[in-house]
């Protein structure tokens, strides 16, 4: 008959406690069956393939990776040899399925992105993130003209001499930061006043509204067809001094800046 001896400096309470522990412990054993219990696949993250291409250079993008893509752009992702993957992204990425290989990301907004790549019936996977970097554009500018089309000569003569007052006439750059496909933040600069403009814009179609101190100014911009990088900027300020003056008759009043334009 075997016999077990409590050993010194012990105390009854603890002994008793590790029976009542290992008896607990075998009735949960007891009740679970082989089938309840899952194994994780052995190495099954590691063993798949999950790339992109640089031409015809192949890049493996392994778990918590970062990849950085600019606005506007596309990756494209494969995965080698399964045939039931999905690919999920935060917002600033879209995912659109190419083939059953392979997912085009397209950068929407300047953020952080989680991207999750899974197979296998959803039970293996993959983690990594697209960095999507804003977009910058520089205007500079070389000239700028007065248009002024109103009834009244006094009030023409009037608007001609603020506008040769007005920052937006003597503006001799402009950078438009795009985080997101149609807005970002804006900044008019005076190089020789050292006087700096910043605002918000919303694009549509080329066709700008920027908001500065809680008011809205519209401005185009359009491509010559001289240069590769030669534009025509267009501010509308009709509007602003048909609120000012809403009694006269103004066809325009516009400020067209020909500019050299860099991006970034």
């Amino acid at each position: 008959m075997s016999t077990y001896t409590i050993p010194e400096n012990k105390s009854w309470n603890e002994f008793f406690g590790r029976i009542i522990l290992c008896l607990v412990g075998l009735i949960i054993w007891s009740c679970h069956s082989e089938e309840d219990i899952i194994e994780e696949p052995d190495n099954i993250d590691t063993e798949i393939m999950i790339y992109y291409l640089d031409g015809n250079e192949k890049h493996i993008i392994s778990s918590n990776d970062t990849l950085t893509l600019f606005l506007t752009s596309t990756l494209t992702v494969y995965i080698d040899s399964i045939d039931d993957s999905k690919l999920y992204a935060q917002s600033s990425v879209e995912v659109l399925k190419k083939d059953i290989y392979s997912y085009d990301c397209y950068a929407r907004q300047a953020a952080l992105a989680g991207v999750m790549f899974f197979w296998n019936n959803e039970t293996a996977w993959r983690m990594f993130y697209i960095n999507v970097l804003p977009i910058y554009i520089q205007y500079y500018i070389v000239e700028t003209t007065c248009i002024i089309d109103v009834e009244n000569e006094s009030l023409k003569s009037m608007i001609e001499t603020d506008l040769l007052n007005s920052l937006l006439l003597q503006y001799s750059e402009i950078q438009l930061s795009y985080y997101t496909l149609e807005s970002g933040d804006i900044i008019l600069k005076n190089q020789t006043k050292k006087e700096t403009i910043y605002g918000s814009f919303i694009e549509d179609n080329s066709s700008f509204c920027m908001l500065y101190n809680e008011e809205e100014y519209f401005f185009s911009v359009h491509y010559t067809g001289e240069g590769i990088e030669q534009y025509v900027i267009t501010w509308d300020l009709t509007p602003i001094y048909q609120t000012q003056y809403p009694s006269e008759v103004m066809n325009e009043i516009l400020l067209v800046s020909f500019v050299l334009k860099y991006e970034y």
